[in-house]
């Protein structure tokens, strides 16, 4: 759920940066918006990875077992 939330809300967060170009009277305004976003993306980011990870080492392992029930059932039919 995490992995497939990360994308939309970098294009949410994105909208904010471009957002941040419209103060005209501040300058440094548009640059401390963009370091915020930057290190919200880079959270973000971070949690997609660390959660992706999870979830394809799971998977791997799920599909091991499934694997390994499936060789052991056939042997045995095989053998009867």
């Amino acid at each position: 759920m995490f992995t497939g939330l990360g994308m939309p809300s970098f294009v949410f967060l994105f909208g904010n940066i471009i957002d941040s170009f419209n103060d005209y009277s501040n300058p440094n305004a548009a640059s401390d918006a963009i370091k915020k976003v930057a290190l919200i993306q880079t959270l973000i980011g971070i949690v997609i990875w660390i959660t992706a990870y999870v979830y394809f080492t799971c998977s791997i392992m799920l599909s091991e077992s499934v694997a390994l029930k499936t060789k052991v059932a056939y042997l045995k039919a095989v053998l009867n």
